[in-house]
């Protein structure tokens, strides 16, 4: 749309100006204040009166908006990503000598190498490996109980892990990382061959490019992005993990489910909790099938069908065929597959996910690695070069089609389709051909 290639040409100046730095300080002041207030409710809400979970509740909403506001840019950097690859393609012979890929190099010069939630979590679990490998190995087909039994070392060490990071990866609705997936994540490590490192650091590929003081600073703001995409994403995580809590504590009071706790506005919200007014539960099952924010009027928010016209009629959303056969995107990383399509909506689906599949989501996160080793191809709805399906895709050299903007709704579980990340171009098929 005109208004966000607006966005996208105002973020570049940003990027590009001295201001870049403070707005990226204001960004992680108000990611740590939303997780700080969030983290009252960590541990449940059933203390709180009404009026202090209203309370609380603006509080954490107002943090977390902001984060939102100032985070926004990290979505907006598709021409400082074409200078990075336009930077990296004047360099081919280079490439060649050293034996590396294009987006390798990329991947390469855009890691922020800074520890966040994502890599303490994981860090974390090396460690449990490290320590308890022999009894993983040992105890291949033991339940939670019987490790608690057989293993009390092992299971304590999980549980506190648990402890720590069980929300890391929650998103925007959950599970919390279980007993069995930190099992599972642990067994396959005892078979699993250990990823060779990286043949060449960040600093040396530099000095290998010769990179110019303009060249670099491109490539420093692009890690600086990834580094605040992690804050930013880790903050959704925690906070989102935390008001799961309070939605839980609301739903009990007034006798809702969490989902229709979680469907009011946040006026309405305020007013149940004020006892200003009663919501029937018809009208909170109506918007849980289907709702709009339009903007911030109150005359903008739409449920039900009336939801669905709004989307159409007010932001004219792209009419979509169901004779629909090629989407278009960007590339992440390139290679051309074939494939069975499934559509993962959360980390709930990853299970679904064969070897060779073709895993096509919104957009990837860390909790769905599992998914993604197994996976021929990926196609994501949203995202952009510093986005985590297109880092981890040139790591692991899977081919990527990223920001097709209707990838979930053209695509269904079961279809065939071949994905050219050389092109950028999504097809279904009408039968599969290898």
């Amino acid at each position: 749309s005109r208004e966000y290639a607006q966005a996208v040409a105002n973020s570049t100046k940003l990027f590009y100006s001295p201001k870049f730095k403070a707005h990226s300080r204001y960004l992680r002041k108000f990611c740590l204040a939303a997780k700080k207030k969030a983290g009252m409710f960590y541990d449940g809400a059933s203390a709180y009166s009404n009026e202090k979970l209203t309370q609380l509740y603006e509080e954490i909403t107002q943090a977390y908006s902001l984060s939102f506001i100032y985070g926004f840019n990290t979505w907006c950097t598709q021409v400082i990503q074409k200078d990075a690859v336009a930077i990296i393609k004047k360099r081919t012979g280079l490439l060649r000598d050293l034996d590396i890929k294009e987006e390798t190099a990329l991947n390469i010069l855009i890691a922020h190498g800074r520890r966040t939630d994502y890599h303490l979590k994981d860090i974390s679990l090396d460690d449990l490996f490290i320590r308890f490998s022999k009894s993983v190995e040992k105890l291949k087909r033991a339940d939670q109980e019987e490790i608690k039994r057989a293993a009390p070392a092992l299971y304590g060490a999980i549980i506190k892990f648990l402890s720590r990071y069980e929300w890391v990866g929650y998103d925007y609705g959950g599970p919390i990382i279980s007993f069995k997936e930190v099992l599972k994540d642990l067994r396959s490590r005892v078979s699993r061959a250990k990823t060779p490192s990286t043949p060449i650091t960040k600093a040396k590929l530099i000095a290998k490019f010769k990179l110019s003081a303009a060249e670099k600073k491109v490539f420093h703001i692009l890690a600086e992005i990834s580094y605040f995409k992690d804050i930013r994403n880790n903050t959704d995580d925690y906070v989102h993990y935390c008001l799961d809590n309070f939605y839980v504590e609301v739903a009990r009071r007034f006798k809702f489910t969490k989902d229709q706790v979680k469907n009011l506005w946040p006026q309405e919200l305020k007013n149940l909790l004020a006892g200003r007014s009663v919501y029937p539960r018809r009208y909170l099952n109506d918007k849980i099938d289907s709702c709009s924010a339009i903007g911030a009027a109150a005359d903008q928010f739409y449920y039900g069908p009336a939801a669905d016209l709004a989307r159409k009629e007010l932001i004219k959303e792209e009419a979509i065929s169901s004779n629909t056969r090629t989407i278009k995107g960007q590339i992440a990383s390139p290679g051309l597959v074939r494939g069975k399509v499934k559509i993962v909506h959360s980390f709930q689906d990853i299970d679904k996910i064969k070897r060779g599949d073709i895993l096509v989501t919104y957009m990837t996160s860390p909790r769905l690695l599992p998914a993604i080793s197994r996976c021929g191809a990926i196609v994501t709805n949203d995202g952009g070069l510093t986005c985590h399906a297109a880092i981890i895709s040139r790591e692991l050299k899977k081919p990527c089609v990223i920001g097709t903007k209707i990838a979930t709704r053209i695509l269904r579980d079961g279809d065939f389709a071949e994905v050219n990340a050389n092109l950028g171009v999504v097809t279904r098929l009408k039968k599969y051909v290898r």
